[in-house]
């Protein structure tokens, strides 16, 4: 059904309808597909997509090997603390806690953006404590993703010699199944 011409003409001087567009639309009106979001064309896809790096910076599972950063890590995960946002109360309990228990030679205070807490680094090992690591409270350990990384190697080592054993025992099942075959076979013979 043909639009009447006034409301045609005001369409026309708004911009909302073209001059060559009008004819088509009173002829025949376009129809409509619902756009899928699969079916999109590269092009269109790329423009949608924002690019960002491999890793979320504060994503609490980039350490995580099975993980991999998506939109959602980038927009959540942002930078949450600055050193210069810190509460003066905070500031005050770490200063006492670094005259009570000084660092060792060696060890650095770091920041993490993260959490917004301040921790000790010893450069040559590696390893990292949230405590000085004169305090009797404080546990030294590997910092996180080195233990991810350790438990992904013996978590892969264990497969494969898991894997190793399975062969080993199919194949002694298997010998063991033919034997018992072949001397069921012997029997039925004599």
């Amino acid at each position: 059904m043909p639009l009447p011409s006034a409301l045609l003409n005001k369409l026309k001087k708004r911009g909302i309808i073209k001059e060559e567009n009008s004819q088509l639309d009173e002829e025949e009106p376009e129809r409509k597909r619902p756009v899928d979001e699969n079916k999109l064309c590269d092009g269109e896809k790329a423009d949608n997509e924002k690019k960002y790096p491999p890793f979320a910076e504060h994503c609490p599972n980039k350490y995580n090997p099975f993980h991999v950063c998506v939109e959602f890590c980038h927009l959540n995960w942002g930078p949450k603390f600055n050193v210069y946002q810190l509460q003066m109360e905070y500031l005050e309990a770490k200063h006492h806690l670094l005259l009570t228990y000084p660092l060792a030679p060696g060890w650095r205070e770091m920041f993490d953006e993260g959490s917004g807490q301040h921790y000790f680094w010893y450069p040559p090992s590696g390893l990292v404590s949230w405590l000085p690591p004169s305090h009797p409270e404080a546990k030294v350990t590997l910092p996180c993703y080195k233990h991810g990384q350790n438990n992904f190697r013996l978590a892969c080592l264990e497969s494969i010699q898991l894997e190793e054993n399975d062969d080993n025992e199919v194949k002694v099942k298997m010998a063991s199944t033919i034997d018992n075959v072949d001397v069921e076979n012997e029997d039925n013979v004599e």
